[in-house]
């Protein structure tokens, strides 16, 4: 899961897991640029100073960049109890459109990675759509696309978050509206 989304900055923080090895890519430098790392617990790293070399390697404004966010973004938990704070709005907000529909649905996840079980793969197909020609991207997953999920901008404010959530529980109320009246 991505660095920081579910509320610290690595996903299993919350467990009791030991790791030997993380790997860890896609933008890491917070500005876009590409970038990649293996982390490797003391003790289990073969490699020797100097003997893992290549020119596969970082390019040093990914790392710079890289360096610059972490020190931004990450030596205080300011980021991490926003990204909290902001999944708690979303997860209580999910619930309450869920609990307007009879509880027939789920909400799931942590920090600001949630997925709302919509339990049919078409009412899912039908509100991702109907969110889409309002202006909000959402994507479906799970086990027969069933789930819409939410991973918005880890710095998004709450005024675009509530619209974004305004606008799923319009399309979710128009996807249902839709497929009774087609029953």
């Amino acid at each position: 899961m991505g660095c920081g989304r579910t509320g610290e900055f690595f996903s299993f923080e919350f467990s009791a897991l030991s790791r030997d090895i993380i790997v860890m890519s896609k933008s890491l430098s917070g500005y876009g640029l590409p970038l990649s790392m293996l982390l490797i617990k003391n003790g289990r790293d073969a490699w020797r100073s100097g003997e893992h070399t290549g020119t596969f390697r970082g390019n040093n404004l990914a790392l710079v960049s890289a360096t610059a966010a972490i020190n931004l973004y990450w030596r205080s938990r300011t980021l991490s109890q926003e990204v909290q704070q902001m999944g708690e709005l979303m997860r209580l907000r999910l619930e309450v459109i869920a609990a307007q529909h009879g509880n027939n649905f789920a909400v799931r996840g942590r920090g600001m990675a949630l997925g709302f079980d919509l339990q049919i793969s078409e009412l899912a197909e039908v509100t991702a759509r109907k969110a889409f020609d309002k202006g909000l991207i959402v994507e479906r997953c799970g086990p027969g696309h069933k789930v819409v999920k939410f991973l918005p901008a880890l710095a998004i404010d709450r005024e675009i978050l509530n619209q974004g959530l305004e606008i799923f529980e319009v399309s979710v109320a128009e996807a249902l509206n839709r497929l009774e009246r087609s029953i």
